[in-house]
């Protein structure tokens, strides 16, 4: 588990969405939280979705791992990362834990928590979603 929660980190540092959806398992779900946001939660499409966006949005895009719970028998993974990247309306950093819950065989996940940092407003980094015009890149 630990092997492929790496993997998937080291393909976020490379926007390499393929990577990282070869790590879902068929059932998989994505959760937003904290649940205040209201965002519903993701199907694998949906995550598929919400993970091209962010490539097209974030450039220079940095994870750091500051921190890994493992916990095998349960299939659980916890992470609190920090986050980096470029867009074009400046610089962006925020921090986030994460959790999985792999299949019984450890390798794939069935199901994500994202828990973000709710004081950043991610619309203003989209500029199809920003209140005033940004400039091009």
């Amino acid at each position: 588990m630990r092997r492929n929660t790496m993997a998937i980190i080291d393909g976020f540092n490379r926007m390499d969405t393929l990577s990282v959806l070869a790590f879902r398992a068929p059932n998989f779900t994505r959760e937003i939280l904290p649940s205040s946001l209201g965002v519903p939660v993701q199907d694998s499409a949906g995550f598929q979705r919400s993970l091209n966006m962010s490539r097209a949005v974030f450039h220079s895009f940095s994870l750091v791992v500051n921190d890994m719970l493992e916990d095998g028998p349960a299939r659980k993974v916890c992470l609190w990362l920090t986050a980096e990247a470029n867009t074009v309306a400046g610089p962006f950093r925020w921090e986030m834990v994460w959790s999985f819950k792999f299949d019984d065989a450890g390798r794939q996940v069935v199901h994500w928590r994202e828990f973000v940092e709710s004081s950043v407003n991610f619309a203003d980094f989209i500029p199809s979603m920003s209140p005033t015009p940004l400039p091009t890149v």
